[in-house]
């Protein structure tokens, strides 16, 4: 039986393609991989690379003002496109960024956390399933759990029960509870457009012993304005890695 999450109907419902890119900030790159656009942004010697995925609508270029304060941090940033998003080439589905990821990450150099903002969480979830060593930690940005909830925001009806291939191959819980690495959890409290318990839910199902969940008052579905955000995001870099 064909799945929901690999219908036409559903992709183009979730995804909503920017093409094409900003000019290159000074010292960033634009790198490609089987297809993919990926941008790099400057930093001096930084400790570790951060792998981002970003939210829907968002292209790589849309991070270059915030670069620099990774950069601060001793965090080199580096953020994907996904298909049809910036100079990546083909159509964006569900199931074609989950395999992107795997070759994104085995692409990754030197030690690297994972990044996921909304949508790009579940790019974060499929590594968990079989995570390079020298990933050194995940970044849970925003996150979804309810596979029924991200249907029903699709403008689609859920299906009473979900297959078990979908809930492998698509859902999040079967895969967090594989992550034993470092793990922060950071939701809006006031998130008009995922509820928090979702991010509670990430938290309970993830067996790591190095995992903690931030809900942060008075923000909504971005939390790059918080400035308790960035306080977080510099503790996670700072920390050492733990063993996987």
């Amino acid at each position: 039986m064909a799945s929901l999450f690999d219908s036409p109907g559903f992709n183009e419902r979730l995804f909503f393609p920017v093409p094409g890119a900003a000019p290159l900030p000074e010292g960033a790159l634009d790198l490609f991989l089987g297809g993919l656009h990926l941008r790099q942004f400057a930093a001096v010697e930084p400790r570790l690379q951060v792998l981002l995925f970003p939210g829907n609508g968002e292209r790589a270029c849309d991070y270059e003002s915030l670069a620099p304060f990774f950069a601060a941090m001793g965090a080199g940033l580096v953020v994907a496109n996904y298909r049809g998003y910036g100079l990546s080439q083909g159509p964006p589905t569900l199931r074609q960024a989950l395999l992107d990821a795997h070759t994104l990450a085995r692409a990754m150099q030197g030690p690297w956390v994972a990044y996921g903002r909304s949508l790009g969480c579940t790019c974060v979830a499929e590594l968990f399933r079989d995570p390079p060593p020298s990933m050194r930690g995940a970044i849970w940005d925003s996150g979804f759990m309810d596979l029924a909830g991200l249907v029903t925001r699709r403008g689609l009806k859920a299906p009473a029960v979900f297959s078990p291939e979908d809930l492998r191959d698509f859902g999040h819980p079967e895969k967090l509870a594989r992550w034993q690495g470092r793990l922060m959890i950071l939701h809006g409290a006031e998130d008009p457009v995922i509820d928090p318990l979702e991010a509670q839910a990430a938290f309970n199902v993830c067996p790591s012993r190095h995992k903690e969940l931030h809900i942060l008052a008075g923000c909504g579905h971005d939390l790059f304005g918080s400035r308790l955000f960035w306080t977080l995001l510099e503790a996670f870099f700072g920390e050492p890695p733990v063993p996987t």
